[in-house]
């Protein structure tokens, strides 16, 4: 997996209390993922925001990448749906890697206790190895992340070429049993966090980025 540098700066923190979010997050499921947002999402909490993220070879001016957030859950599962603006082929994006960071609450960013879930956009059913934690503490929200042996993340992402976004479907246990991963449990506010990274033709990074970070809950 590639570290990318600037991903160590999140660009937006938005703070809410259990009673602001709960209920939030409707009850609900997307049904099968297939990596296309459609009307099964309509029910969703959706969350609009802008992606700062630049070229990683330069000290390039940032520009920004829309970003739509959707959130479902039912009594076993959250399921995230993101949409993400990008004129992907005009910037020569061969590979596309949508990055989310679940915080376990303890205010410290790519901590012990918070997991890494990456979904490349490759257009078809990704089942495995999307799963990361972290062993240590890191500063970089990605520096020292890794790939857990119990893989509990299900995902699939394409390039929706109408509309011009990465579309991406996700599905995460609320309590997996898994010591490294983010218990989700009713009531209690959790952070969330999207970035992506993105690939030339050669497989090198070039471009990179973080989304909001935003606090939310099941409802109990």
């Amino acid at each position: 997996m590639v570290i990318a540098a600037c991903l160590a700066a999140w660009s937006l923190h938005v703070v809410a209390s259990a009673s602001q979010v709960a209920g939030s997050i409707p009850f609900g499921s997307p049904g099968p993922l297939d990596g296309t947002i459609g009307t099964e999402w309509a029910q969703a909490y959706a969350r609009g925001a802008s992606v700062r993220y630049q070229r990683t070879s330069c000290s390039c001016s940032a520009t920004y990448l829309a970003v739509t957030l959707r959130l479902l859950h039912d009594a076993e599962n959250l399921y995230i749906g993101l949409t993400m603006q990008a004129e992907s082929y005009s910037l020569g994006w061969k590979e596309f890697k949508a990055v989310l960071i679940l915080d376990n609450g303890d205010g410290m960013s790519g901590n012990v206790g918070d997991n890494l879930i990456i979904v490349p956009a490759a257009g078809e059913y990704v089942a495995a190895d999307l799963d990361y934690y972290y062993p240590r503490y890191s500063g970089n929200p990605l520096r020292g992340a890794q790939l857990d042996a119990q893989q509990d993340v299900v995902g699939c992402g394409a390039w929706n070429s109408l509309a011009r976004t990465y579309e991406i479907e996700i599905r995460i246990p609320l309590q997996s049993g898994d010591s490294c991963d983010v218990a989700i449990v009713p009531g209690k506010p959790f952070d969330l966090t999207v970035g992506f990274e993105a690939f030339d033709r050669y497989g090198k990074l070039t471009h990179s980025g973080t989304s909001p970070v935003v606090s939310v809950c099941v409802a109990p």
